[in-house]
C-alpha cells in the first residue's frame, strides 16, 4: 500500500459552499504552479465531492477496453463543463448522463482523505501546510492527522491554524512496544512450546515482532516523545508540572511537531534518480531523516525553503511579513 498521511476535517456546522469551495481551490492551488509536478506517489487532492468512473456504462466500458485512460476522458469532459458551470454542478451533469457515481451532498459536517507520500517528505511537508491552510481558512474545522512515516512526531490535531499533539496516542505505542519487551524477554519462562501460534496471539503472548525489534520501536517513540517535551517545553505554564494532561490542553505552532525536511534532496523530482530513490522509501519509513539530531541541516537548506516556499499565504501561516523574515529557531528556542 505504501506510507500514507491520513486526515480527517470535521466541522462544528455543516459546511458551508464556501468551505467546500475552500478545500478545492486549496487543493488545486498545491497542485498548480511550483508544485504542479512536485508529487512522486500521490497528488494531496481533499475533494469534498468524491465522485468516480461509472464502469458499467458503454462509453465508459469502451474507452477502457482500448486502453484509454478514462480518468482523462472525464478530466476533459470536467473542464469543458468548467467553462459555464461550478466543480458541483458539473459533476452532477456527468452523472446524471450516466458517466460518473459518487457522493455529491453538501449537507456534510466530516470529509476524510489521505495521501501516499512513499518516503517523499517533501511531499508529506506540502499536505501537512495545505491542512494547515484549510484549518485557517475554515475557522470552525478540527483536522485530525495521522502520519504512517515519520515526518510528524506524533498525531496532531488541527484547529485554526494551531495544533495539539495527541501524546495519548504516543503513550500507546511507547506501551505496547515495551510490553513486547517485557513478553520476548519471559516468554522463555513459560510453558507454550506445545500450543499453537494462534492460541499464544489470543491470549496476548505473541512475540513475533521479538526484542531487538521491539526495543527499536519503544526507542523510537520515546525519542520523538522527548524531542516534543524539548520544543514546547516553553509554551507550557512552570508552575503545572510537565505531563500528558498539561500538554494537551495548549494549542503550539503546527511546525514543532515534524521533522525537519531537507528540501535540497528533492531538488531534482522527476529524474529517474529521483524516482528511484522515492521508491525506496516507499516501505513508510522516513527518508533520509536522523534522530541524533533533526536540525543539524536547518541552516544549509534555509536559501532553499525560501526559493521553494516563498509564496505568500506560506508566509502568512509562518506569521511573517515575507519568506526574508523568517528565522529558523532550535527546538530549544535558540537562533541558528
Amino acid at each position: 500500500m505504501g506510507r500514507t498521511i491520513h486526515y480527517t476535517i470535521k466541522s462544528d456546522t455543516i459546511f458551508t459552499k464556501k468551505n467546500l469551495e475552500t478545500l478545492r481551490e486549496t487543493s488545486l492551488r498545491y497542485n498548480s504552479g511550483n508544485y504542479e509536478n512536485v508529487w512522486t506517489c500521490e497528488n494531496f487532492f481533499c475533494d469534498p465531492f468524491e465522485y468516480y468512473p461509472n464502469w458499467d456504462n458503454p462509453i465508459i466500458k469502451h474507452i477502457s477496453n482500448n486502453n484509454k485512460n478514462v480518468w482523462d476522458f472525464i478530466s476533459k469532459k470536467l473542464e469543458t463543463l468548467y467553462k459555464e458551470h461550478s466543480h458541483l454542478d458539473a459533476l452532477k451533469i456527468l452523472s446524471k448522463k450516466g458517466l460518473i457515481n459518487g457522493n455529491f451532498s453538501t449537507r456534510r459536517k466530516e470529509i476524510g482523505g489521505f495521501t501516499k507520500t512513499q518516503g517523499n517528505e517533501f511531499n508529506s511537508l506540502l499536505v501537512y501546510l495545505a491542512l494547515i491552510e484549510i484549518s485557517l481558512a475554515i475557522p470552525k474545522s478540527t483536522i485530525t492527522i495521522h502520519d504512517e512515516g515519520e515526518f510528524l512526531l506524533c498525531n496532531v490535531t488541527l484547529r485554526n491554524g494551531k495544533a495539539v499533539p495527541d501524546i495519548n496516542d504516543l503513550r500507546d505505542d511507547v506501551e505496547m512496544f515495551a510490553a513486547w519487551v517485557g513478553m520476548s524477554i519471559i516468554q522463555s519462562e513459560l510453558d507454550t512450546k506445545e500450543l499453537p501460534k494462534s492460541i499464544i496471539r489470543d491470549i496476548g503472548l505473541d512475540t513475533s515482532y521479538g526484542k531487538e525489534l521491539a526495543i527499536k520501536y519503544t526507542n523510537e517513540k520515546l525519542r520523538n516523545l522527548d524531542l516534543i517535551v524539548k520544543r514546547i517545553k516553553k509554551d507550557l505554564d512552570p508552575r503545572y508540572p510537565i505531563n500528558i494532561w498539561n500538554i494537551q490542553t495548549v494549542q503550539y505552532d503546527p511546525m514543532l511537531f515534524t521533522r525537519t525536511v531537507d528540501v535540497k534532496q528533492y531538488q531534482d523530482y522527476g529524474s529517474k534518480t529521483w524516482n528511484e530513490r522515492m521508491m525506496d522509501g516507499f516501505s513508510g519509513e522516513g527518508f533520509g531523516l536522523t534522530d541524533e539530531d533533526p536540525y543539524y541541516k536547518a541552516v544549509d537548506m534555509f536559501n532553499t525553503i525560501q526559493s521553494m516556499l516563498a509564496k505568500p499565504e506560506v508566509a502568512k501561516l509562518l506569521d511573517v511579513e515575507s519568506p526574508e523574515d523568517l528565522t529558523i529557531v532550535n527546538g530549544d528556542g535558540e537562533v541558528m
